[in-house]
This record gives C-alpha cells, sequence and structure tokens, in this order.
C-alpha cells in the first residue's frame, strides 16, 4: 500500500501540471487579446495615414501605403521567384513657355520615395485603387533603396523579365502590365494574425505534448518555483574569457549557464554590452563542449 507522505506529493505534481495548462491557456487569451488590439491599431493608423497626405504639419510622416508607384523592372530572384521593382519613375510638370503654355513632360527618372515605414522581410501587397483581390499580387520585400522597393512575389508567376521600357505584353488579371498607378500596402496583417492565431490555436490545443516543440513549451512555462531552489544550489562558477565584463555582465552568464534554467532571456537598453555578454556566453559554453546555435 502507498505510504500517506505520497498521498501529498502526487497531488501537487497534478496541480503543478494544472498550473502549466492553465498558464498555456491564459498566455494564449491574453495574446489573442492582444493581437486584435494591434490588428486594430494598424487599421486605425493606415485611415489616419490617408487622412494626413498633403497636409503641411504632417511633413516627415511616415505612411504605412505608398502610392503612385509604377513597375521599373520585372526580374528572376532566388529559387525561381518573380521579383517585381516599384518606383516614382514618371514625374509630370507644368512648365508655362514665354511662347506656349503648353506642358512639358518629364519621364524616365527616378525619384526618391516619401518617408514611409516598410523594410526588408514586411509581408506587403501590390494593388490599385480599382484592382480586385484576384489581380493583386502578394509578396515579400527583399530589397528597400531611396528610389525603389523590391517585392518577391509568393507563388508561381508566369511574367516574364521585362522591364518599364520594354513590355512583353497585358494580361488583364495582371496588375502588374496595367499600367496603372500602383500602391503598396502593408500584408494587411490579417493574413499574419491568421497564422498567428493558428499557431496559438496549436499550442493550445497540443500544449506539452506538441510532438515537436514539447520540450521546448515544458521549459517556456514550467513554474519558476520548480526550478527556483535547484538552481540556487547549482550556481555554476567560472572564469570570464574577458576581463572587463561588469557584475551584471557575469550574473547574466553565470544565470544563463545553469542547466536547471533551459530558458534565459537576457536584456538590457543599447549600449550595455549584452552582445559583449553574449560573446563570453558563447564561449563557455563551447569550453563545455555544449553545443551552441546562435541565430539572428
Amino acid at each position: 500500500p502507498r505510504g500517506i507522505d505520497d498521498e501529498p506529493k502526487a497531488t501537487q505534481q497534478q496541480k503543478q501540471v494544472l498550473n502549466r495548462m492553465t498558464s498555456i491557456s491564459a498566455f494564449c487569451a491574453q495574446q489573442r487579446e492582444w493581437l486584435a488590439a494591434e490588428l486594430q491599431s494598424e487599421s486605425d493608423a493606415a485611415v489616419d495615414d490617408r487622412k494626413a497626405k498633403g497636409s503641411p504639419d504632417k511633413e516627415g510622416h511616415r505612411s504605412n501605403v505608398l502610392s503612385g508607384l509604377e513597375v521599373e523592372e520585372i526580374s528572376v530572384g532566388l529559387y525561381g521567384r518573380t521579383v517585381v521593382t516599384l518606383a516614382r519613375t514618371t514625374v509630370r510638370t507644368n512648365a508655362a513657355s514665354s511662347s506656349t503654355d503648353q506642358s512639358k513632360e518629364t519621364q524616365g527618372q527616378q525619384h526618391l520615395l516619401p518617408a514611409h515605414r516598410f523594410t526588408t522581410g514586411d509581408e506587403v501587397e501590390i494593388r490599385s485603387k480599382t484592382s480586385s483581390a484576384k489581380q493583386n499580387q502578394q509578396g515579400v520585400i527583399s530589397q528597400v533603396t531611396d528610389t525603389s522597393i523590391s517585392v518577391a512575389l509568393f507563388g508561381k508567376q508566369n511574367t516574364a523579365a521585362t522591364s518599364k521600357n520594354n513590355e512583353t505584353g497585358n494580361d488583364d488579371d495582371d496588375i502588374l502590365s496595367t499600367g496603372v498607378p500602383l500602391l503598396l500596402v502593408p500584408s494587411r496583417s490579417v493574413e499574419v494574425h491568421k497564422k498567428y492565431l493558428a499557431a496559438l490555436n496549436m499550442l493550445e490545443k497540443q500544449g506539452m505534448d506538441h510532438p515537436i516543440s514539447g520540450g521546448v513549451i515544458r521549459a517556456m512555462f514550467q513554474n519558476p518555483q520548480d526550478t527556483q531552489e535547484t538552481a540556487s544550489n547549482q550556481e555554476e562558477k567560472f572564469t570570464p574569457f574577458n576581463s572587463r565584463l561588469d557584475e551584471s555582465q557575469l550574473e547574466a552568464i553565470q544565470f544563463a549557464l545553469s542547466d536547471s534554467r533551459p530558458v534565459c532571456n537576457i536584456h538590457g537598453p543599447p549600449g550595455t554590452g549584452k552582445t559583449t555578454t553574449l560573446v563570453e556566453l558563447i564561449r563557455q559554453a563551447v569550453a563545455r563542449n555544449k553545443k551552441v546555435l546562435v541565430a539572428a
């Protein structure tokens, strides 16, 4: 028969498991709330940007949307993806002459893009004011310069590599060959929002039993009190390779080296030596024959 002391231990373990499951559910619920607020905030910001266009007091305001773009070039990029380069290459200026009032048109020159928030890696959508969802093209920004933005399109594209001066034909279903001014907008975060929600649903459904990420999930959602006492008794002493590390850096490295702490998050303001701390931590881990993967 089981001893009397076994019952509280079993009950305590059950409570710990239940607390972890509750924390995962609470985490997912909080994340869903924040994601909904973020999506609404981005939508409101896009509306504000459109209202602020042309307003003198908004000069230098970085917009979520770029308009009046043209296809500067279409090429084939990495893995055969179609890469579309968008720029403002046609500018019409009305210049009055002493002998005529006719307009003078300047074409073929690239001009600086207005201030914007787009950066490499952003998922975006290329559309026009009159295009349908079928015509719109989605992709990820592969390059940003002062005068152009290149977008690697998702999926298979049949558009041949061309330039604005060498078009190969028009396709009514392809917005890139219509010649109308184009808009570049964030991939309305709705798609990204859906991906986040799908990941949260999977996390909440499978939890610590996830066949691939179960170990990571258990480490992330374990109760700190479960390992706090063990960790405090197993602090690993070490001799730093870098003798100029300060006390906070040494403390962070010692914290991260503890096997009883599977996850460590080192944070601090810019210039406080986080990268230097990371270098020391890598050297200490390699010296202990630990596997190290550095990702950025």
